[in-house]
């Protein structure tokens, strides 16, 4: 049977041993001897992240002990599966003590044979391991302090770059690509304006954004800065340009006249959605610079993609007058286009389709500055 207590010291005493207590208690990756139990898993991470590891216990796993001055002594193990094919594993050792830090793999046996170790053989200097993993398989890690069987409290991280995840880490020079991962593609020359490809009449090509770099394009339009340059010089002749997107990607074109950062901005084109085509045509003036963007439809987006583009050239249409009025107050019923030939085209004005097929031409030269109304009614399809 319990004794009431009401003595305040004694209280005291035990709120201030539960205090200790719960301030002396740290999560740590370890365990005194080798094995398979989830307290000693570390996983690896994209960069160094330190979890406490302490050797603190009366505890020596490991009889076959050697490499790098490692002896028969006090222990403490852990262990990780590796998920990229090159890992990095730091041990600091935080009380100014001196380190061994060991790898291994395989089962754990106390006359298991090392992979690596480091011992660079100074108090509190720590102690790293850069090892060719392989992917899926477990690797065991012992720490002890050099010279003997005295604790050592210390912290460790395990990481490495993974190839898969998306993003740029470890060694990577791009995303999921170079370093220790699949080389990179090169960066295409058109990614940046000053390395546009020129797109000659009746060209008819494939390009890419897929390895675009996102620089801001400087445009009007607001597209991706992940995009992709052309040019062409105007010859005073009509132009078209079609692009349509072939790998599921809903893309934007831009077309500008001046020179790289120095834009005058002549379409945003974004009519087509998801592999759709993206078109225009206009007359060009002779000498006169111009510049094609291509981009996500989406400012900020780095989504990229696979396109085709053309560029057709026509000489414009010559003008014949179908009829020649000499009065404002014209009016007439009864006019059809049928049979009268084909004038201007979506090339000329407008940028319409409606432009495309047989017009006719009036002809009107006023004699004075004057104001003119025109009006159409009745037309039909």
């Amino acid at each position: 049977m319990f004794k009431k207590n009401n003595n305040p010291t004694s209280i005291r005493k035990l709120a201030y041993t539960l205090v200790v207590l719960l301030l002396n208690f740290t999560v740590s990756a370890q365990t005194n001897d080798c094995d398979d139990n989830a307290g000693g898993e570390i996983t690896p991470g994209s960069s160094c992240n330190f979890t406490t590891m302490n050797s603190n216990n009366n505890t020596n796993y490991w009889n076959g002990a050697s490499g790098c001055s490692a002896g028969d002594n006090d222990d403490v193990w852990a262990w990780f599966v590796a998920t990229s094919t090159s890992t990095t594993i730091t041990y600091d050792p935080i009380t100014n003590k001196p380190a061994i830090l060991t790898l291994l793999t395989g089962a754990c046996s106390p006359t298991m044979s090392s992979l690596a170790c480091a011992n660079a053989g100074g108090n509190g200097v720590p102690e790293t391991i850069v090892y060719a993993t392989t992917v899926g398989t477990t690797y065991r890690i012992r720490v002890q302090r050099e010279g003997g069987d005295q604790t050592l409290d210390g912290q460790i991280c395990v990481y490495g770059p993974t190839c898969n995840d998306g993003i740029q880490n470890g060694t990577e020079t791009g995303v999921d690509c170079g370093g220790i991962c699949t080389p990179c593609a090169p960066i295409p020359l058109n990614d940046d304006c000053a390395g546009a490809i020129t797109l000659a009449c009746s060209d008819n090509i494939s390009g890419s954004t897929n390895q675009s770099v996102a620089t801001p394009h400087g445009t009007a339009c607001s597209m991706s800065d992940d995009g992709s340059w052309y040019t062409f010089v105007g010859d005073g002749n009509n132009t078209t340009i079609d692009v349509t997107a072939t790998s599921g990607w809903d893309h934007e074109i831009n077309i500008s006249s001046g020179s790289c950062g120095t834009f005058t901005n002549i379409t945003c084109q974004d009519d087509g959605f998801t592999d759709g085509t993206e078109s225009y045509s206009f007359l060009t003036v002779i000498g006169t610079t111009y510049y094609l963007y291509i981009g996500y439809y989406g400012s900020g987006s780095g989504t990229t993609g696979d396109f085709d583009i053309s560029r057709d050239c026509t000489v414009p249409g010559v003008c014949t007058s179908d009829m020649t009025i000499n009065t404002t107050t014209y009016s007439q019923s009864g006019l059809t286009t049928c049979g009268f030939g084909d004038d201007y085209s979506s090339s000329d004005a407008c940028g319409s389709s409606y432009m495309n097929g047989d017009d006719i031409v009036i002809e009107y030269i006023p004699t004075t500055t004057e104001c003119v109304t025109i009006a159409l009614t009745n037309t039909d399809t």
